[in-house]
């Protein structure tokens, strides 16, 4: 079994990484790497080939994020996915711990209910969740609209 050694130096560290060519040999027939063409023809059909590959991976890669691309039950679920995650991080909000220290003691009464709305908020508006927030916000002002109306 012949083996190469390649040395890395490295901010003048010597590390010995030693290669066997049947480990290559079995790497290369696992992966299929693509051969030269030989002639003009199988130039063009390859580059056909890789062209329409990366059209169908950029057509999938944003057909995906586009909101008309989802389904109903898709945003229903990732609505209810976010309401989820929103009333975890709530509950898992704690006021601070040392409440009777002398600096919290100076502090007025209403600056820790301020800290705690301004950690809401900061929850409301994480950039994924804005979308479903305007949902439930669409939801809440239609409920309340008929509401109103059977006044």
């Amino acid at each position: 079994m012949t083996e190469y050694n390649t040395n890395i130096i490295d901010n003048n560290i010597d590390i010995g990484n030693t290669i066997q060519t049947e480990n290559i040999k079995l790497l290369s027939s696992q992966i299929n790497y693509p051969t030269a063409p030989s002639s003009i023809l199988d130039e063009d059909n390859f580059i056909k080939k890789v062209d329409k590959y990366i059209f169908e991976k950029n057509k999938n890669l944003h057909s995906k994020s586009k909101l008309e691309n989802f389904t109903l039950k898709e945003i229903i679920e990732n609505l209810y996915k976010v309401l989820y995650d929103i009333i975890d991080d709530i509950a898992n909000i704690k006021f601070n711990p040392n409440e009777f220290d002398e600096n919290n003691l100076k502090n007025k009464w209403w600056e820790k209910y301020i800290e705690l709305i301004n950690q809401i908020i900061y929850l409301l508006t994480i950039p994924e969740r804005a979308f479903y927030i305007g949902i439930i916000f669409i939801i809440i002002s239609f409920c309340i609209y008929f509401i109103d109306l059977t006044e």
